[in-house]
Formats: C-alpha cells, structure tokens, sequence
C-alpha cells in the first residue's frame, strides 16, 4: 500500500511541476526510475523527482526541471496517523 501511495506522489508532483494537470493520463508516466521520467514513451531526461520522507502513514515527492537541485531541508511535522 505504502509503495503504491509512493509512486502516485511521484506522478502527482511531476504532473504537477510540469503545469499538466491530469491531462496526461496517470498510468502513462514512469515514476520509477527518479532521475529520468517517461511519459508515453518519451524520455523526459530534464525533469527529476525526489521522495520526501514524512513518516510511515504519508507518502510525498517534489519534482523539478533539470539535476542541479536537490531537498536539502523539509520541516518536520507530526501528521496525525490515518483514522
């Protein structure tokens, strides 16, 4: 569950940066690899997505243009447990 949760915030955050929207289909980009995405097909070798690390219950990511970036700090932040 907590994989599956992973890779959706990985969609959502290149989507996301990229201004798209769900106007590509989730199921057609490739967040496995994080250094390059895949979207129908095509290697999108400037874009590159980083897992946040909340706790257990959450799952977050960050996606941005090029490989000269990276998270070098998130606030921590105590996020009530899923009821």
């Amino acid at each position: 569950e907590k994989l599956f949760f992973t890779f959706w915030a990985r969609k959502e955050a290149y989507l996301k940066a990229r201004g798209l929207g769900f106007s590509v289909p989730a199921n057609q980009v490739d967040t496995a690899n994080l250094k390059i995405l895949r979207v129908q097909g095509r290697a999108e070798r400037v874009w590159r997505v980083e897992d946040i690390d909340l706790n257990a219950h959450y799952a977050a990511a960050v996606a941005g243009e090029g490989n000269d970036w990276r998270v070098t700090a998130v606030r921590a932040f105590t996020a009530p447990a899923p009821s």
